[in-house]
C-alpha cells in the first residue's frame, strides 16, 4: 500500500507517473501531508508543479483555507470564512498567513478578498523568513496586492529580522519599478 511519504516525495521530484499510479491505488493519498503538516499540493504549488496540482484536484481533493489562498480560489474561501472567521488569520505549518500565499502566488482577488475579512496586512510569518504579506506581494511581484496592502495600512518600511524590507524583496526579484514604489509608497 503507497504512502503519504511517497505522494510528497513524487510530488518534490516531479514524478507525474508516479504520483498518478499511487494516487491510482489509493485515491485518499491526494489529502497527503509531510511530517510538518504540510500538504502535497502546496509541496507542488511551491514548486511550480501545475501537472500535479491537476493530479492531486482531480481526485475531488478538499482545499483548506492555505490552498485555496495559494491557488486564488475565492469561492473556497468564502466557504470557509463564513464557517470559520479565525481562520483569516490562521498560521499553517509553512509559517505563513493565507493572505502571506495568496500575496506571494499573485493571487490578488483572493487576497482582497482576505483582507475584506479582516486578515491582518503586518501579520509576521512564524518561520525564519519573518516575512511579512507585503514581503510575499513584492516577491511574487503581485503590484495589485501590494497597492491592497499599502491602502490597509501595510508598513512599506517594514523590515524582517535580518533587515529586509518589501522594497529589497522587488529588487531581488527583478521589479524594479516595484521597488521604486515601495521604495517611496505615496
Amino acid at each position: 500500500m503507497p504512502s503519504q511519504s511517497e505522494v510528497i516525495e513524487a510530488v518534490q521530484q516531479g514524478n507525474i507517473a508516479l504520483l498518478r499510479d499511487l494516487l491510482s491505488r489509493d485515491p485518499a493519498l491526494a489529502g497527503s501531508r509531510d511530517s510538518a503538516g504540510l500538504s502535497a499540493l502546496m509541496h507542488a504549488v511551491y514548486r511550480g508543479r501545475t501537472d500535479a496540482i491537476k493530479l492531486l484536484r482531480e481526485g475531488g481533493l478538499t482545499l483548506d483555507i492555505f490552498e485555496a489562498a495559494a491557488l486564488g480560489d475565492t469561492s473556497r474561501l468564502s466557504t470557509l470564512l463564513q464557517q470559520n472567521r479565525a481562520l483569516v488569520n490562521a498560521f499553517g505549518p509553512d509559517g505563513f498567513t493565507p493572505l502571506h500565499l495568496a500575496a506571494f502566488f499573485n493571487q490578488p482577488q483572493a487576497a482582497r478578498l482576505l483582507l475584506d475579512h479582516g486578515a491582518d496586512p503586518a501579520a509576521v510569518a512564524k518561520n525564519p523568513t519573518r516575512l511579512m504579506p507585503l514581503h510575499s506581494a513584492a516577491s511574487g511581484r503581485n503590484l495589485a496586492t501590494v497597492r491592497d496592502l499599502l491602502d490597509r495600512g501595510a508598513d512599506p518600511t517594514s523590515k524582517n529580522d535580518e533587515g529586509v524590507s518589501p522594497a529589497d524583496v522587488a529588487t531581488k526579484a527583478g521589479h524594479l519599478q516595484l521597488a521604486k514604489r515601495l521604495a517611496a509608497p505615496a
